[in-house]
């Protein structure tokens, strides 16, 4: 019987797939004097109510899972199903059960509809015995068969009930990738299935492990009444898929200690595919191949200069081909992080830079960096973005011939370059220390920019422009990465101080799109000492935690907020980053364990039952909102799409999906749907970050 209590990860932080390489002298990672301090922390575990669907006559379950039925009196009674399988014309039916009994007793098994009453009378005895049935149904009317057993006075065993049909039911969402062997984990049954579940070996169809469906909820989000599967000690690799009483599964998943770095590799080469003015190779890329596009020099936009500047390379944003400084620095900053908290060392990723030493993830970064240096000005500031006026057309990268604009300086994009590009110096300190040293200069100039001049507001779009604008009332989280940047960098004093101050007199909550908060706090934890300040961080760190935990254990689903917004993907990845960070620097592994729990609800533990990272696990988007998709028909791996709007942000509204669809289900898998099924590399930057504490697991 499953044992609902916290599983906690043991493990210890090291490397991913590599031994870590030296840390610097200023690299932001626990020091002595930052280190995990131990605390206790009370973390609660899932509610472990467990269900007893069958009505009737009352039972029990002994240590085997296996239903005891006690019958005191003469008359015939019975356990049934207040539903039980789907049948149309044409379908079959396979049972079978084991059955034994102290006694003699007779056991009756029904399945009762109201054009059927299909019947075996057994005589059962103290020898445990497999029954197997099967029959055909050809009636033209669809309806639920109610299943039933039933005995007169005595005792009866019934063990591993199992009915399955030619119509396969997927009712389990599952990780659809897998579970590293000492992962928590959890599947979500969207419907009704008895009281049992089957962990079976995808190979031979054998049981391997028997658990009860936990923690009934009606959840008004998505429309269902559903329960709740934790199997997390189990700990077999292998290849497997849950089933319920009924038939109903889960689709295939592996545990192993190596699960997602298919999932993770993916993803890094994402970035690769989103690549501006490169030949990317159809060996390389399939469908995705294109040749060098936007090869030409950007218009400075004003209203009186005739000037065009270098901005070739760096990454297309999303389905469209504009790059916007703000959503770059926050992709590229998900990805330095990710290797320098849990490198890699792969060099294998089939990328145009693979096998020359150097991890494939730091010659992807170094495409948007050298693209974010180019959007530098002499004087340190940095241009917003670089596009067309409007969003282009249906039309190929490379036939995308429309002038390219390069937009006005803001000290908000100063400063989330500031950040990010002092956080590459750090990174690749330990690979390439020239060039982390021409870095820090480009770090330090825009630094000394922002200083000269106070907060503002991004500005919108000119007019005439159409093209994404991703506005950001708030400058302030951007600021205060920037400060913590050259913190890390340098441990300049002055630094510390702006950062401070801006951390206890602004909010920093930023934009939805490409807040930048979360990264300036690890900077800071990972460098500061424990004072007062650190521990006021470590504290917004942890509550924000325990916030997302006990929400987490009261619903069935591991989505952690109680809305779904555009890019709600991205905002589960951010939260498992931020339980990660509560790991991090306090020590305790249940965070992490949380963390990984949100990453079941990214890859199949949702209510639409979708892996939301394309070619990843079993069932996952085949169309989304991109171009070179659209007009080649096919799909790159490793997108993570935006996920559920549940304000249906585009204007779709029609048969799939509308304003009567319940809200956790408001996502539609088409090209028009580009407020959920859009691919961006901001959305993939941050899951890549949370993604690694994960596949980093294998060598703690």
């Amino acid at each position: 019987m499953t044992k609902f209590l916290l599983c906690l990860l043991m493990v210890t932080l090291c490397a991913c797939n590599t031994a870590t390489p030296n840390n610097p002298t200023n690299s932001p990672m626990p020091n002595e004097s930052t280190a995990p301090v131990k605390k206790e922390y009370n973390i609660p575990s899932f509610k472990s109510e467990a269900v007893n669907n069958w009505k009737g006559l009352s039972y029990t379950y002994n240590e085997s899972l296996e239903k005891v039925l006690v019958n005191d009196d003469d008359t015939l009674s019975s356990i049934a199903t207040t539903s039980g399988i789907k049948l149309s014309q044409g379908t079959t039916i396979d049972i079978s059960f084991s059955a034994y009994s102290s006694d003699i007793t007779e056991l009756i098994f029904n399945i009762n509809g109201p054009t059927i009453n299909y019947q075996k009378v057994l005589t059962i005895d103290e020898n445990k015995t497999t029954y197997q049935f099967d029959f055909e149904y050809n009636e033209a009317t669809d309806y639920d068969a109610i299943i039933s057993f039933s005995i007169n006075k005595g005792k009866v065993i019934l063990g591993d009930l199992e009915v399955s049909s030619n119509n396969k039911s997927y009712g389990i969402r599952a990780n659809q990738e897998g579970y590293l062997k000492e992962d928590f984990k959890t599947a979500t049954l969207a419907q009704y299935g008895g009281d049992i579940y089957y962990l079976k070996d995808a190979n031979t169809d054998e049981i391997k492990y028997r658990g009860r469906f936990l923690n009934p909820k009606e959840d008004k989000k998505s429309g269902e009444y559903n329960y709740f599967l934790d199997f997390s000690d189990f700990k077999e690799e292998g290849e497997y898929y849950l089933e319920t009483e009924f038939g109903s599964q889960s689709y295939p998943f592996k545990i192993n200690d190596d699960v997602y770095k298919n999932a993770y590799d993916k993803a890094i080469r994402f970035l690769t595919s989103q690549r501006c003015g490169t030949n990317l190779s159809e060996e390389q890329f399939g469908a995705f191949a294109h040749t060098k596009c936007h090869d030409v020099d950007s218009k400075l936009y004003t209203t009186l200069s005739d000037t065009y500047i270098d901005t070739r390379g760096g990454w297309h944003d999303a389905g469209d081909y504009g790059r916007y400084v703000q959503t770059g620095v926050k992709a590229l900053t998900g990805v330095l992080l990710a290797q320098l908290i849990n490198p890699s060392s792969a060099d294998d990723l089939n990328i145009p830079e693979s096998s020359n030493g150097i991890p494939d993830i730091l010659d992807e970064a170094r495409q948007e960096i050298e693209w974010l240096s180019k959007m530098q000005k002499s004087n340190g500031y940095v241009y917003r973005k670089v596009t067309t006026k409007d969003f282009p057309s249906l039309i190929m990268p490379e036939d995308d011939d429309a002038t390219l604009y390069l937009l006005s300086e803001s000290t908000l994009t100063t400063s989330s370059f500031v950040g990010a590009i002092s956080l590459a110096s750090i990174v690749y300190e330990q690979y390439d220390k020239d060039y982390a040293s021409l870095l820090k200069e480009r770090a330090l100039k825009g630094y000394e920019a922002i200083k000269a001049n106070s907060l503002k507001a991004i500005e919108s779009n000119p007019d005439g422009f159409t093209s994404g604008d991703y506005l950001d009332k708030n400058e302030a989280d951007e600021r205060f990465f920037a400060y913590a940047g050259i913190y890390a960098l340098t441990k300049d004093d002055e630094a510390l101080k702006l950062a401070k101050n801006l951390y206890y007199k602004e909010d920093l909550k930023g934009s939805d799109a490409a807040s930048v908060k979360d990264y300036g706090l690890y900077l800071l934890l990972a460098n500061v000492k424990h004072d007062s300040f650190y521990e006021d961080m470590l504290k917004e760190v942890t509550d924000k935690a325990y916030s997302s935990i006990y929400y987490l254990r009261d619903n069935n689903y591991p989505y952690p907020y109680t809305s779904y917004t555009w890019g709600s993907n991205m905002h589960v990845a951010e939260d498992m980053f931020n339980l990660e960070m509560a790991y991090l620097f306090t020590g305790n592994k249940a965070f992490l364990n949380y963390a990984s729990y949100e990453l079941n609800y990214l890859l199949g533990q949702n209510c639409l039952g979708i892996c939301f990272e394309t070619g990843v696990g079993f069932y996952s988007p085949n169309i989304y909102h991109h171009r070179i998709a659209y007009l080649k028909d096919g799909v790159t791996d490793g997108a993570l799409v935006g996920g559920v709007d549940q304000n249906l942000s585009d204007g779709i509204n029609d048969d799939r999906i509308n304003d009567e669809t319940p809200i956790a289900k408001r996502y539609s898998m088409t090209f028009a749907s580009y407020s959920t099924n859009e691919v961006a590399i901001h959305y993939n930057g941050a899951y890549i970050l949370a993604l690694s504490f994960l596949q980093g697991l294998t060598n703690r």
